[in-house]
């Protein structure tokens, strides 16, 4: 389903919502696995937490722990496939990703994908680069990095 479509599918009335938050929750899981932008993982960790905030209410409250646990369960999920690159986790996503969740206030500045991030960037690591270059050769892809430094200002210019 396209962007467009799936947010458009994504009914205004609370009540619509709340009759039918399982569906929802499962059709932002689903966009998960397609989404590949910044943008949309935004959007998703947001419309998600929007869902989850109106529903928890209503939870009863012998089941709200494993109410709270599924969505960090899944939470998590999202973050690590947002992070992976070929299978890899990617540190400098990871480091980007964590720093956007705690500018959010989704995740906590003591969360343990923070410090896996820190952690990280402060060991040898490939970097995004390589892992989307050693991605497109198994692949058999022609992977070309994003121009950087002087080719970037160049190419703006040639565009204006």
């Amino acid at each position: 389903m396209r962007k467009k479509d799936f947010l458009e599918s994504i009914p205004e009335d609370p009540a619509e919502v709340l009759a039918n938050w399982r569906d929802i929750r499962q059709r932002i899981d689903d966009q998960f696995k397609q989404a590949s932008t910044w943008e949309e993982w935004t959007t998703l960790h947001a419309l998600r937490d929007s869902v989850l905030n109106l529903v928890k209410p209503t939870i009863n409250p012998d089941d709200q722990a494993k109410f709270q646990e599924a969505g960090e369960n899944i939470y998590k999920l999202h973050i690590v496939q947002e992070c992976t690159i070929d299978g890899q986790i990617c540190v400098e996503t990871l480091d980007a990703v964590t720093r956007r969740e705690i500018d959010t206030g989704r995740m906590s500045p003591k969360h343990k994908f923070r410090h896996t991030a820190e952690m990280g960037m402060r060991a040898p690591h490939f970097t995004r680069a390589q892992l989307l270059q050693a991605e497109a050769e198994k692949h058999g892809y022609i992977f070309a990095p994003p121009p950087t430094g002087l080719r970037r200002i160049l190419n703006f210019f040639k565009r204006s």
